[in-house]
């Protein structure tokens, strides 16, 4: 709405022809809503809203919305010549061509007034209306003047008589004076009603010397001063009767030089001030000054138009209603801000892009505009003379040296106008002559105190010696986009650049300093991009940011102190700044003028509709006269006013809830119904999909900065802060609710009252409490039964898996013993056949030997497996020198090979750690007899301790030269009685899964390392279970380790949190048990205390019912899919409603997948865990392939362009030393926990980890290119060492970055 309202604004001010150099109206017509351009009466109700009479009807008025009633409403013409408040204060009467009426906006019913006289005379043709103190409503009309009683309910006509003896009828005016007195205007003149004998006697006449009164029509009656009218006639007449006297004075129609102006039919005379009247003729609107009897047009848009109306509302703006150009609003601080623009005059401003301002020494104003050249301003006279054939068309600077005025022009050098000759010398750049200007493009010129000339350029800074005309370059400043230059109490020069910060010269020592920004040091200046510098009363230097708001320079520090949006003040551009002797400064920007505290940190904002040009206002062009006036210049021209002079708008307006409109929806179709509220009680049907309450700050001041504050009791305890007209709230659980709001003007004046609305929400039928309970049996049996046969199912499947997992393991056991026992055997038997000893009987008792040793390892495995894989099996953790272990079993293992070389790369310090030495014994011993068996000449065994925010942690690898695991069988090779050559005879396939036992009591993890180019590497890490570290040596992290902080951390225990959101106790606490083994479960009863769990804790996907009380599962699914931070979450519906509708709409609203109750937990479950793996093998895809393309279908939209920026604001950083996760919130606007929880949803890593993966596919696109070596790549990707780059190259996508670029130019030569 507050779109649509800015639109209708801009509209507003095109509808403001050029005519005069200030333009003071806010124009409304047809464009904007009026029903018609005529507008013949105005008047302002109780409530605060405005009303206007049209030739096609009546219009009632908020400030940025025409309610019109006209022909289409009533279904008759509507022509409408006066409008006026009911007695009630609510209704309106209205004066029509027809007949009288009156309108009840409550039920926005209009009723024609049908009540008749004694002679059966009716009203037609109502032309003027005024209640009198006792309430009586006086009529006139084309037929004669009535009055209604209405609390005895009659109608009254009188006879007014002419001097003739005949009877007047024509009534076009009624007015009452400040005695009570009523006087009537006619076609036959002025007449006064006599409340004692209730009639108009001949002795109301004027005496027969004021004929101009007998004679002439009155059309308009005001009151002077006690005793004294002023009276308006038909013929452009003005004058003035004295009630006493009987006496009329003329004040015939001349202006100040004695010019007699034009002046046709007066319809109103409107008191401004004491002796001020606006009049309002069909020749257009006129001023008149009583104490001088002085005549002046307007000299504005409405000086030729036909004024029928002026009005003043409570706050004190004015209402000129005309016949052609419908309503001008005229705003109380009209005379507080002057604009002034070009309107094509010879005398106004030449050009409308104000640029600088430079005072000539007389008062007056040297103006320069970028499309009309220079100006100079009579600020008395308020005339303009332009000098533009002395000069150039655009101009950016000027400054005042002695009789000359330095301009500085756009692509045209510098310009010397000798103000005492005339003459004008123009200095250009010169290719080659360091002695001319450094470039043609001058922003700003400067006289310091000492005489010396600054001129700033696109490309640098120079002094001007006028008398050689020869420039000297600032050398520090070369290149560099000057914006503007001034000077501090002490003598220091300051100047601002567009994108090289802050410099200080500084005349004592002849040095300069550049200020930039450091994002490290919070006393550097907020930005590099500065336009406008300032040294305020004080003595204090400002300047104005192009993106970070304005510093103030704090010389104890030599620091800055920054002002942005933590102080209250509003992000944007500013352009110039002025201060007032209250310590304010007034900053002209791209959203008005703002008036800013630095001490209190209050702001207030004056926009368009407060007079100003626009609210985009120009580079530097600010200036404050010797007298502490303001001018600020602007793409429109200009602004001039006293800031002490602007008026507050103190008017506490009044807050209405003007209507309802609900959404509904039935089996056939959707509709609307807009409500007014005549009781102030709403009743919700439960078909309401939703509805719109629209309330009203009735203030016309400044529409646009109208506040409004509300909140929904039983729905949302705290005031919610906004500009919008309306709020919409979508299935609100049943229940009784009350809806308040209440509002501030312009200027943060609160309404005195606070409108409140009586909500009821109906629940539907199926939902009553009796449906409920037999709902909740049948689902409870329904579940009752599920569960029964589910746990049955379940029983007999993991009985099925025992039996067949025993059989398994048995028959591998009887395998693995019966081939020694035969090679036992079988020699023996040969030995007792022979019967004889030699050679070959030592032969066969050494294979029984070895083969009963076989017996005895496998015998001495399982029963170490058995052992271990008790559940009643604990581990005897102590301080344990894990160094000494290693080295003594590495020892044992080297006694027993020759062949194979066993290397160690250990810590030189004794390396302490906690853990069961005997277990770590069996651990090291079982990896160095797997990889014995396969390597070829070497084994290395590394031992690490890694320390970081999560803890100690001990890494072991066990590495060989042999052929290597393949990838297919990786994950199997930690299985029971798995071997990867079954045939070798090499061992029983029990050593890794006792292995894999061993450090899972322990808490840790054994994988094979995949990023192993040759052989095959078994890493085991173990965390240390001790509360610190007790002495031990540490080993040092690499340098490039991304480290989570503890905020960005969230250690899991398992891999994945899903949330329950179900009403139903049972259901909810039987999804939650049979979720809890696989996932970490969070369980709410409802969506909002589902929401309020998402807001503090991660969570990878969500199943809810559809149905709940206070907030339901479409509704949290919305608020869902509607939040950015959520967005992502995979989203399940549960719902008993198994129509094809509703799951449309659950499907429309966003969710994943939608189940029918009464459900499958095989089903759900299957479900859950689908969705979940897709999103992980989605960024699994992502992150091992170099590119940054996603698949189509792995997120949605919302999710893909957050990524996108958020990977943008990586690549932007990569060879900053800022990169963090400070710049990563800073940048995104979020909090750590928050970044945190987004992208681990999203992609399943910490922000540390993406950075490392954006560095790493970065890296990838660069050696891609085939533009840089590797070396290059690693230093421009935020890497240090080559080494630890290539690893980490080599752990993301499997080869080496040099294997990749071979890889890329085979690809390139076979294309």
């Amino acid at each position: 709405m507050t779109k649509n309202y800015i639109a209708a604004l801009v509209l507003l001010l095109a509808t403001a022809l050029p005519g005069s150099a200030i333009n003071p109206y806010r124009r409304y017509d047809t464009r904007n809503g009026l029903s018609d351009n005529s507008v013949k009466d105005i008047c302002q109700d109780s409530r605060g809203y405005m009303w206007f009479a049209t030739k096609d009807g009546f219009n009632r008025f908020n400030g940025y919305r025409f309610d019109v009633f006209g022909s289409s409403f009533s279904g008759e013409h509507l022509n409408i010549d006066v409008i006026c408040p009911h007695s009630d204060g609510i209704r309106i009467w209205l004066g029509c061509t027809e007949a009288l009426m009156l309108f009840d906006p409550r039920d926005e019913r209009l009723t024609r007034f049908d009540a008749r006289n004694s002679e059966g005379k009716g009203i037609r043709n109502c032309i003027s209306l005024l209640y009198d103190p006792l309430g009586d409503l006086w009529i006139g009309t084309d037929d004669g003047l009535f009055r209604w009683d209405e609390r005895i309910g009659r109608l009254f006509r009188y006879e007014l008589e002419e001097s003739d003896g005949g009877t007047c009828r024509g009534i076009r005016t009624i007015f009452e004076d400040n005695g009570g007195e009523i006087w009537v205007g006619t076609t036959a003149g002025l007449y006064r009603y006599h409340r004692k004998t209730d009639r108009f006697g001949r002795n109301a006449k004027p005496k027969p010397e004021s004929s101009l009164l007998g004679d002439n029509e009155i059309t308009a009656i005001v009151e002077a001063e006690d005793g004294k009218l002023l009276i308006g006639m038909q013929n452009g007449y003005l004058g003035e009767f004295d009630i006493y006297t009987g006496r009329f004075t003329q004040f015939p129609a001349f202006d100040a030089e004695g010019k007699q102006l034009s002046v046709a039919r007066i319809h109103t005379i409107f008191r401004r001030d004491m002796n001020r009247y606006m009049i309002g003729s069909d020749s257009g609107l006129f001023f008149f000054s009583r104490k001088n009897g002085r005549w002046s047009v307007s000299g504005d848009n409405l000086a030729e138009e036909s004024i029928y109306r002026c009005f003043r509302d409570r706050e004190g703006g004015i209402w000129i209603g005309t016949y052609f150009c419908g309503v001008n609003y005229l705003s109380p601080r009209q005379d507080e801000i002057l604009w002034y623009y070009d309107d094509g005059r010879p005398e106004s401003l030449d050009g409308n892009a104000v640029s600088q301002f430079c005072d000539d020494g007389r008062g007056n104003l040297w103006i320069a505009t970028e499309n009309g050249g220079l100006n100079h301003f009579d600020v008395r006279n308020r005339k303009f003379t332009n000098h533009t054939a002395r000069s150039h068309n655009n101009l950016h600077a000027l400054c005042m040296d002695g009789d000359d005025l330095l301009i500085g022009t756009f692509s045209q050098g510098l310009d010397l106008m000798n103000l005492r000759t005339g003459k004008v010398v123009n200095y250009r750049n010169i290719p080659g002559d360091s002695a001319s200007l450094c470039n043609d493009y001058v922003y700003a010129i400067f006289r310091a105190s000492d005489g010396t000339l600054y001129v700033g350029t696109m490309s640098g800074m120079c002094t001007f010696d006028k008398r050689r005309g020869r420039f000297s370059r600032v050398k520090i400043t070369e290149g560099r986009f000057i914006y503007d230059i001034a000077e501090d109490t002490g003598g220091n020069i300051w100047v601002a650049s567009k994108v090289s910060g802050i410099y200080r010269y500084s005349p004592g020592d002849g040095a300069w300093k550049n200020y930039r920004h450091d994002e490290l040091d919070p006393r550097s200046p907020a930005d590099d991009r500065y336009i406008r510098v300032y040294v305020d009363t004080g003595g204090q230097v400002w300047f104005c940011g192009e993106s970070a708001g304005i510093c103030r320079y704090d010389p104890p520090t030599d620091g800055f102190e920054n002002f942005g949006a933590d102080d209250n003040l509003p992000n944007g551009i500013y352009y110039g700044v002025l201060d007032d002797s209250a310590g304010n400064l007034w900053l002209s920007s791209n959203q008005g003028i703002l008036k800013y505290n630095p001490q209190l940190h209050t702001c207030a904002r004056y926009t368009i509709e407060d007079g100003l040009q626009s609210n985009q206002f120009n580079f530097r062009s600010s200036h404050k006269a010797g007298d502490g006036t303001f001018f600020f210049g602007g793409i429109n021209g200009f602004n001039y006013f006293s800031p002490f002079n602007i008026s507050v708008n103190k008017v506490r307006p009044e807050i209405v809830i003007s209507s309802v409109r609900m959404h509904r929806a039935d089996s056939f179709s959707v509709g609307s119904e807009r409500q007014t509220l005549p009781d102030g009680n709403l009743r919700i049907s439960s078909k309401t999909i939703s509805f719109d309450i629209n309330f009203e700050c009735l203030s016309y001041v400044a529409p646009g900065q109208n506040r409004y504050a509300w909140k929904l009791e039983g729905f949302n305890s705290d005031w919610v802060y906004t500009d919008q007209h309306s709020v919409s709230f979508m299935k609100l659980p049943a229940g009784r609710y009350v809806f308040r709001v209440r509002g501030c003007n312009n200027d943060g004046y609160w309404s005195d009252a606070t409108r409140s609305l009586e909500i009821s929400v109906q629940p539907h039928p199926f939902l009553s409490p009796v449906a409920k309970g037999v709902y909740f049996l049948l689902v409870a049996l329904l579940i009752v039964a599920a569960v029964r046969v589910i746990l049955r199912r379940q029983g007999e499947k993991k009985e099925k898996e025992l039996i067949q997992t025993k059989m398994a393991f048995f028959t591998q056991v009887a395998h693995e013993i019966k081939t020694p026992v035969t090679l036992i055997k079988s020699p023996l038997e040969r030995i007792i056949e022979t019967g004889k000893w030699n050679s070959d009987v030592t032969s066969n008792l050494d294979m029984m030997k070895r083969n009963v040793d076989r017996l005895l390892e496998l015998i001495r495995q399982l029963l170490d497996f058995r052992k271990v894989d008790n559940e009643g099996f604990r581990l005897s953790r102590r301080e344990t020198d894990i160094s000494l272990l290693v080295e003594e079993t590495v020892a044992r293992f080297r006694n027993s090979t020759e062949k194979i070389a066993i290397r160690t790369d250990c810590p030189d310090a004794h390396v302490l750690f906690y853990a069961d030495g005997e277990a770590f014994t069996k651990i090291l011993s079982n990896l160095l007899a797997n990889a014995l068996k396969y390597a070829r000449s070497t084994v290395v065994v590394v031992l690490r301790i890694l320390d970081d925010d999560r803890g100690r942690t001990l890494r072991l690898s066990v590495r060989d030269d042999g052929d290597g695991i393949p990838p297919r069988i990786r994950e199997k090779v930690f299985d029971l009685f798995y071997q990867k050559n079954p045939d070798s005879g090499k061992g029983f396939g029990i050593g890794l899964s006792l292995v894999k036992l061993l450090v899972e009591k322990h808490n840790g993890r054994v994988y094979v390392d995949r990023h192993t180019v040759a052989g095959c590497e078994l890493t085991v890490e173990i965390p240390d279970s001790g509360a610190s570290a007790r002495g031990g040596v540490r080993a040092p992290e690499p340098a490039e380790e991304p480290v989570d902080s503890p905020e960005d951390r969230q250690p899991e225990a398992k891999p994945f949190h899903i949330m329950v959101v179900e009403d139903t106790p049972d259901l909810r606490e039987f999804l939650v048990k049979n979720f809890e083994d696989t996932y970490g479960v969070l369980s709410a009863k409802n969506g909002a205390e589902a929401l309020a769990i998402l807001e503090q804790q991660a969570c990878d996907l969500i199943i809810s019912d559809a149905l709940m009380p206070e907030m339901d599962g479409f509704d949290l699914l919305m608020k869902v899919r509607n939040d950015e931070m959520l967005c992502h979450i995979p989203f399940i519906l549960l719902s008993v409603v198994d129509s094809v509708a509703s799951k449309i709409k659950g499907l429309e609203y966003g969710a994943d997948v939608y189940i029918e109750k009464p459900f499958s937990l095989g089903y759900v479950k299957a479900t859950v865990e689908s969705l979940l793996e897709n999103r992980k093998r989605a960024f699994h895809h992502f992150a091992s392939r170099p590119g940054f393309q996603y698949e189509k279908d792995d997120m949605g939209r919302n999710d893909r362009q957050w990524l996108d920026k958020l990977t943008g604001i990586v690549r932007e950083n990569l060879t900053c030393e800022t990169l963090s996760v400070d710049l990563l919130t800073e940048k995104m606007a979020l909090s750590r926990s928050s970044l945190q929880r987004k992208l681990k949803g999203l992609t399943g890593v910490s922000p540390n980890e993406y950075i490392q993966l954006v560095r790493l596919k970065t890296a990838a696109q660069l050696l891609r290119s085939g533009e840089y070596r590797i070396s290059e790549v690693c230093y421009q990707t935020g890497f240090s060492s080559m080494s630890w780059f290539a690893k980490c190259f080599t752990k993301q996508f499997g080869m080496r970055p040099k294997d990749f670029i071979r890889q890329n130019q085979d690809g390139k030569s076979s294309g």
